[in-house]
């Protein structure tokens, strides 16, 4: 049977019919499966569906596959939100102290700025640039 070239290189959680289909090559009852809960990982693709590669901040750095966060808990980046979120600051308050949280999608009230973060976007600062990356 011919498999086309768009039935490859498939996420955990995807249907498949071979393990050489699969990013994790491991196909499991027909789904392609990643890593489980609180198995070591390297990547977010490591991980199976409904997980992140959770990077740990201290030594001895294990990274851990660990479930999607929800509604307004802490998080460094997207990738760490359930679907339908993403990961940014919820309040001013939250933007001073660098808290970052899994925002549900259109949370935010119109006309709320995402991404560079600065007074004069048209003419950034030396700071900006450190703070912003």
């Amino acid at each position: 049977m011919a498999i086309s070239s768009f039935l490859v290189m498939l996420n955990n959680g995807r249907t498949c019919q071979d393990p050489w289909q699969c990013v994790s090559l491991n196909c499991h009852n027909g789904v392609c499966s990643g890593l489980t809960q609180g198995e070591f990982c390297y990547q977010h693709s490591d991980c199976d569906a409904q997980l992140f590669c959770s990077r740990a901040t201290v030594w001895p750095w294990e990274n851990r596959c660990a479930k999607l966060r929800t509604s307004y808990e802490q998080c460094k980046e997207t990738y760490e939100c359930s679907l339908a979120h993403y990961c940014w600051y919820a309040s001013d308050t939250d933007k001073k102290e660098s808290i970052k949280k899994c925002l549900p999608l259109y949370s935010q009230d119109h006309g709320t700025r995402f991404g560079w973060q600065s007074e004069d976007y048209l003419e950034p600062t030396f700071d900006d640039y450190k703070y912003n990356g």
